[in-house]
């Protein structure tokens, strides 16, 4: 890789740099108006080095700017530009990297939900015209055990998928420990909240069981984070969805909940298959498959088995983070596109897309379509 800008050192800034770093790159210029940010992304970024290579003297080249127009005028040009600043910077820093010819790694969400939807449809043509390799950090469509979910549901292991059940439930209070609840999360205004944040589970399902067409949603806040002076969004969201194949989902995201877990249930006409992940126990971590078995244990008692336990093979958080950095890498080495199972910025337009029905729904207490778009391609 040559020379990337990197824009946000906050926790997912540094988790990037030092996978970048790992993956191979080692120029880089770094944006962040906290200089005691900056200063902790140049002590991760050597100790990321000096581990992978021990003894050997590779040089790694760090600048540092306070904003994304000085690092464009001073250290430019970039290969690739990686977004990670608060999700309300997201539109404006894409059309400054399409502008300056750089490939784009985005986290997600793409952008708040408010977003000027016709800018981000031009900007996503632009792309589109000019072919620029573009990929947004919904990182768990790297995660082996999902990988093999999506496996089991395309050889038709439970038939015909009726209803999906999935939650996404983690305590905020317990992500920063180090800056409390001071960080964009609690604001409304820089794009927090559970139905942007945890905006995972909305691509997890798109992914696995394709688009959602209609949302009704709550969006509130309803723990004692709301006697937070500091937190101003929400912290809890109940959604119900149809999903164009006639299946109807229900998914929960929260940011209080104590036992953190993240799972998904898909019931089908001939089978259930169940999906546990916990980001502190990987081990625990699995998937099942019911078919209505039972051991008979008396006239009374019939124990239920599952046909099939899937273990967790992959015991390191990081390893999805760092995959989907190789594969951008790879993409922008090859100059080759990102392929249909990895999202890009058109694909998570249609993420956000189901988040404005979510956030529309809750205020008008309906069902709410989820808007659609069309994108001109080249030859169109």
């Amino acid at each position: 890789m040559n020379k990337i800008l990197l824009l946000g050192a906050g926790s997912i800034g540094k988790r990037h740099l030092m996978n970048a770093i790992t993956a191979g790159a080692r120029d880089f210029t770094i944006v962040d108006p906290r200089e005691d940010r900056q200063q902790e992304a140049k002590g991760r970024a050597r100790n990321t080095i000096a581990a992978l290579e021990k003894d050997k003297q590779t040089s790694l080249n760090l600048s540092f700017a306070m904003t994304s127009e000085e690092a464009y005028a001073n250290y430019g040009p970039f290969t690739a530009v990686f977004i990670a600043m608060p999700p309300v910077a997201h539109l404006q820093e894409i059309e400054k990297a399409i502008d300056n010819e750089a490939a784009i790694f985005c986290e997600k969400p793409l952008a708040k939900d408010d977003l000027d939807w016709n800018k981000a449809v031009e900007l996503i043509e632009i792309i589109e015209k000019n072919k620029i390799i573009n990929m947004v950090a919904y990182n768990y469509r790297f995660y082996p055990q999902l990988i093999q979910l999506r496996e089991l549901l395309q050889k038709d292991t439970v038939g015909q998928i009726h209803t999906i059940r999935g939650t996404f439930s983690e305590c905020v209070r317990d992500w920063h420990p180090w800056e409390g609840l001071d960080f964009y999360m609690s604001s409304k205004e820089l794009g927090g909240g559970a139905l942007l944040d945890e905006s995972h589970l909305v691509d997890i399902c798109r992914w696995l069981f394709g688009d959602m067409t209609q949302v009704i949603s709550l969006n509130e806040t309803i723990s004692s984070l709301k006697d937070e002076e500091i937190f101003e969004t929400d912290d809890v969201v109940e959604m119900m969805t149809r999903f164009e194949s006639g299946a109807i989902g229900s998914l929960h995201m929260d940011l209080f909940g104590q036992y953190h877990q993240k799972k998904i249930e898909v019931i089908g006409e001939e089978g259930t298959l169940l999906w546990f992940f916990d980001n502190s126990d990987l081990a625990s971590n699995h998937i099942e498959f019911w078919k209505g078995r039972r051991e008979k244990l008396s006239d009374t008692h019939a124990k239920r088995l599952p046909e099939a336990i899937f273990e967790a093979e992959i015991l390191e958080r990081n390893y999805m983070y760092l995959k989907e950095i190789e594969y951008f890498f790879e993409c922008v080495k090859e100059g080759k596109a990102i392929c249909n199972d990895v999202p890009n910025i058109e694909d998570s337009l249609k993420t956000m897309a189901v988040l404005r029905a979510a956030r529309n729904s809750s205020k008008s207490k309906r069902f709410e379509d989820v808007e659609t778009f069309s994108i001109t391609k080249n030859g169109d």
